[in-house]
């Protein structure tokens, strides 16, 4: 996670992330998918993984595919916990956290992105990118201004939809 204050008021987070499995990301998409339910369904992956189970139940063989896309769930629910107007102990009948309610104070920006298949240790030095290069996108999220999107899944500096990739 990247965070960079731009003003006292305002920020960026952004997730490194990629696009993941198709069947993953329809238990994900509701509009109404809270963090805990996020939890769950990737403890019932892990639980259904160590059971040898997981593909009669939908899921895939990777681990990373899993936490990607749980990655870019988390964005869209924080970017929508950030938006939602009022602020105190509780909105809509749930204690909120104090992170949460110091970022819609500030005005932060909340994305995930993928840097892309680049040269580095974690991809035996074969991707077809510099870390340069694959920092681009990321940098571009922490300069943007107020008011630019957020919630969203960015790759090659644009905003691409995730769920239908």
């Amino acid at each position: 996670m990247l965070m960079r204050q731009r003003s006292t008021h305002e920020g960026s987070i952004i997730f490194k992330s990629h696009v993941s499995m198709p069947c993953v990301r329809s238990k994900i998409l509701s509009p109404q998918l809270k963090k805990e339910d996020i939890i769950q369904l990737t403890e019932s992956f892990v639980e259904h993984v160590q059971k040898g189970d997981h593909s009669v139940h939908g899921w895939p063989n990777t681990c990373y595919g899993v936490s990607k896309s749980a990655v870019n769930a988390y964005t869209r629910i924080l970017a929508r916990e950030v938006k939602e107007e009022g602020k105190g102990t509780e909105k809509g009948g749930q204690e909120v956290l104090w992170e949460e309610e110091e970022l819609a104070e500030r005005r932060i920006l909340v994305n995930s992105c993928c840097p892309g298949y680049c040269a580095t240790d974690m991809s035996s030095w074969g991707g077809t990118k510099t870390a340069a290069q694959g920092a681009e996108t990321p940098v571009k999220l922490a300069l943007l201004p107020d008011g630019s999107p957020t919630g969203e899944y960015w790759t090659e500096g644009h905003i691409v939809d995730w769920t239908k990739t």
